[in-house]
Parts: C-alpha cells; structure tokens; sequence
C-alpha cells in the first residue's frame, strides 16, 4: 500500500499482493510452532470474503501458537523494558542465519556435480545435483528415487535430514535436495561436505 501510495504514475495501481509468515519461519523460527498471518493487499473484496470464509473453517492454531503471532507481529517497543534485549537476540539470530546462508550457499556450489542458487528470502536451500548412472542402480535396488537415496545415505553418515527434490515437482530429469540453514552451528556445512566427496567417490568413479 505504502508502494502505491507512492506512485504517481498508476504503475502498481492493480498489483496484487499476498503477504504470508508465520512464526515457524524468520527470525522467530518456532519450529512446530503452528501459528501465522497473510495479509492481501488491493485484492477484490468478494476475492477476500471467500478467502476469508476459507480460514474460519479451518482449525485454530493451539494457545501457544496464537501467542507467538502476537508477540512476532507486535514485538517490543523502544522504552519497554524487553526491548534491548529484544533487539540483540533478534540481531543475533539474523546474522547468525545471514551467515550460515552464505557458508551453506558456499558449500553447495564448492561440491562436485552441485549448483545452487543462493537464498535470498525462505530459509531454504535446493541445490541441484548430478547422480550418476550407478546411484540409479543403487537407488532402484531400495526401492528409491536417485535423489532419495543421496538424501537417506546424507542422512544415515551424517544425521543431516534433507528432503529429495522430487516431492517438489522438480523438472524431469534433474535431481535435487531441499535443505534449510535454521538448523544452528555450522559444522554440519562441513560434515556435509565431506560426506558429498566420500559418496562422489563412490558413485561417479
């Protein structure tokens, strides 16, 4: 709104946009914690009514989650007591994710066979990934998908969870993993690293 406030010209006049957060993503990062808001901006009324009329069918979040989205979209003031220990968590934890986005980012496309477009809004990384002919093998002999078997091998060496690409409708013929970098410390990065030239030698060779 303040965007088109701002335009004199009518250019974003019939831009529609949807805002979604929730307390589970961010900053906050409550993970498991179901609560969070979307806000519609110059969409038709009768578009909002049904929208509307969608959410109060739907189950409320718990107690809990209900309360981290007051706190997440009414955080403390200056002059409140919390405040300044508000502030420095919370710049704590955003450079802590700006970093470790940079170092996982980093890591992916240092990888042998290994892409990645770097993050810049979710807390999510999808690293596209080269499986070679004998990880086809490997993974057809357990019943999984090439991308699913790189995921359970990173998962049983390393204990690092990724989810396979091919539950995200990803292009055929292409294979990838959907991390996130909430998770904290940064040895992980390395640990998956090594795991990645362990099982290139392995399954490219």
């Amino acid at each position: 709104m303040e965007l088109q406030s701002l335009d004199k010209q009518g250019i974003y006049a019939n831009v529609q946009l949807a805002s979604l957060h929730s307390t589970s993503k961010g900053i906050s990062g409550e993970c498991g914690q179901r609560g969070g808001y979307m806000e519609l901006v110059n969409f038709d009324p009768s578009v909002r009514a049904q929208i509307m009329k969608l959410a109060s069918i739907s189950l409320c979040p718990p107690v809990t989650g209900q309360a981290l989205v007051e706190l997440m979209v009414n955080p403390p003031k200056k002059g409140d007591p919390s405040y300044e220990l508000y502030e420095k968590e919370r710049t704590f934890i955003f450079n802590s994710l700006k970093e470790r986005s940079r170092l996982l980012y980093a890591a992916f496309n240092e990888m042998e066979g290994v892409s990645c477009q770097e993050p810049e809004g979710a807390m999510y990384c999808f690293p596209n990934i080269e499986l070679s002919q004998k990880v086809y093998e490997a993974a057809e002999k357990v019943g999984m998908e090439p991308d699913e078997f790189y995921c359970s091998e990173l998962l049983d060496n390393t204990g690092i969870c990724a989810v396979p690409g091919s539950g995200f409708g990803q292009v055929d013929g292409t294979w990838h993993v959907r991390t996130t970098f909430l998770a904290p410390g940064t040895e992980w990065i390395g640990a998956w690293r090594d795991f990645h030239a362990k099982f290139v030698a392995k399954y490219n060779k």
